[in-house]
């Protein structure tokens, strides 16, 4: 199952949230969010080199987060998660792929996948070293936890070595009827694809030429399947978000995609099945059915 979706980047909107981050706390002076504003305000749009346009779309996420936060009456741990995201390196090209993490945008992609749950009335959770967890309950009655772990990798060669190690994470917690989901960033390397280009393109051809060019990494997770080692992941979900100028109106819009890929199908509910495997399927059906109702929405 996939959710493609387009926005634009909105100077208003983005007024708008850092209007909203002062009102919780948080300020962004001599930040990399700051200096990207600077760098849109200071030129036209035909003169920013494709760096900076990678760059914008982190203000396009911080845009998104407070849309998705607003109204919430956010608990300090999330607050938290929020007042890191401007820290960090300002261009892609910058940041170093041997491992080592890039907070501001780790932190900005956790927050996103919180969001996405948030919106089906999920209560997020810190109690445990998972990056986030939810409960799932059925007419007041617990069913599971579910466990959340998320990995930005920076390079395609990492994708594999990334999702198995947040499964092994997963293994690790909560007891033998919860669950998990591994979550996947794949926006560096849809940049190193593209070599750091722009796309340009009419909106209707946009989707397809980027799922075309991430194919491959999308089919190495969905290529991940040892139930035998990492049973409790349930779903993998996989997002990307591509910059591009549209043909017709000359815009920068942003191109949002989420991947999701269950590990569990309605068939694992049944016979010859064990009562671990057809607890998971079940969740997952749960979790599907909740996720194909907010995109429906």
């Amino acid at each position: 199952m996939s959710s493609p979706n387009i926005t634009y980047y909105d100077p208003k909107s983005f007024a708008d949230a850092i209007d909203w981050l002062k009102s919780i706390g948080i300020r962004i002076s001599s930040d990399r969010l700051n200096t990207t504003l600077k760098l849109y305000n200071n030129s036209k749009k035909t003169d920013l080199t494709p760096d900076e346009v990678w760059a914008i779309s982190d203000l396009d996420d911080i845009i998104h987060i407070y849309n998705e936060f607003k109204d919430q009456n956010l608990p300090k741990e999330i607050i938290d998660i929020i007042e890191k995201i401007p820290s960090g390196k300002i261009f892609l090209s910058e940041e170093k792929i041997d491992g080592s993490s890039d907070k501001g945008r780790d932190f900005c992609f956790e927050l996103n996948i919180i969001s996405l749950f948030s919106k089906m009335g999920a209560l997020p959770k810190f109690e445990s070293n998972a990056e986030f967890n939810i409960e799932l309950s059925w007419l007041g009655e617990h069913i599971a936890n579910i466990f959340f772990e998320c990995k930005r990798p920076k390079i395609s060669n990492s994708i594999r070595r990334n999702t198995i190690d947040s499964m092994k994470q997963i293994e690790k917690r909560g007891g033998i009827g919860d669950v998990g989901v591994s979550c996947l960033s794949l926006n560096r390397i849809l940049w190193d694809k593209m070599n750091g280009k722009i796309l340009r393109g009419k909106v209707s051809d946009i989707p397809n030429h980027v799922l075309k060019l991430m194919s491959s990494e999308l089919s190495k997770i969905r290529n991940i399947h040892n139930f035998n080692y990492y049973a409790k992941t349930i779903l993998i979900i996989s997002e990307f978000k591509c910059p591009f100028i549209d043909d017709d109106t000359n815009e920068l819009l942003f191109f949002r995609h989420h991947d999701f890929n269950l590990r569990y199908y309605e068939e694992h509910t049944r016979p010859p099945y064990s009562r671990e495997f057809m607890h998971r399927a079940a969740i997952s059906l749960i979790l599907l059915n909740s996720i194909q109702n907010e995109y429906k929405s």
